[in-house]
């Protein structure tokens, strides 16, 4: 494996973080594989695979479709982000009703994230308060800074949050927390370019060994 590209769609949530780090380590076995990254909604991404626009896909709660080959699923809490010194961020974990009373940022709706929420609050009487609503988490996640706003995240998306000291990263309870699977996958019935299938081997070890990390406390 000398050369070849890597066409892949991802969600937002993984993007700077958790792929990053995968094409900086493949790169440092395999130098001359190029790579051509498409961040965008899991509808979208679905559709760009299916156009063969793409090879690989690595998306929150996709619709499961017989065209979709997966090759590895891992459940993902949400989590709620917040300022450091946030009046929530003593705990170890929140309620979904304990960040209702703060103002929220909010992904909107071509996120899966938002999507767990909104289930969530169509079964209570909970209300939110949207003080911004978004569809970059950079955004999101800097507008809660200096202020009591909270936003919400996979736990995959947290990690840079979880890493500054800036943030504090918080799970929602399980009593509240339905759970959705990052899932990579291709093209059902697709062979592979070598490069794509190596990098498809190392993301599926990568996100097995992250089952067992748990949520750093910051």
């Amino acid at each position: 494996l000398q050369r070849g590209d890597v066409r892949i769609a991802c969600s937002q949530a993984v993007a700077r973080s958790f792929l990053l780090q995968e094409i900086r380590t493949m790169r440092e076995a395999y130098p001359f594989v190029k790579y051509h990254v498409s961040v965008m909604d899991h509808n979208s991404a679905m559709q760009a695979l299916i156009n063969y626009d793409i090879d690989l896909v690595l998306i929150f709660k996709p619709h499961l479709t017989a065209e979709l080959r997966v090759v590895t699923s891992t459940g993902q809490r949400l989590v709620a982000i917040m300022a450091h010194d946030h009046p929530l961020a003593g705990s170890s974990s929140v309620r979904l009703r304990e960040c209702m009373d703060y103002p929220i940022a909010l992904p909107d709706r071509n996120f899966g994230g938002r999507e767990i929420i909104e289930q969530r609050l169509v079964t209570s009487s909970m209300e939110m308060d949207v003080a911004l609503e978004a569809n970059s988490f950079d955004l999101l996640a800097h507008f809660v800074l200096d202020s009591q706003a909270i936003t919400f995240q996979i736990e995959i998306g947290s990690l840079l949050c979880q890493a500054d000291p800036r943030w504090a990263v918080r799970p929602i309870s399980d009593a509240d927390t339905p759970y959705g699977p990052l899932v990579l996958g291709y093209l059902k019935g697709r062979n592979l370019p070598l490069a794509t299938a190596k990098f498809s081997e190392q993301l599926a070890r990568s996100l097995d060994a992250l089952r067992t990390l748990p949520l750093v406390e910051n």
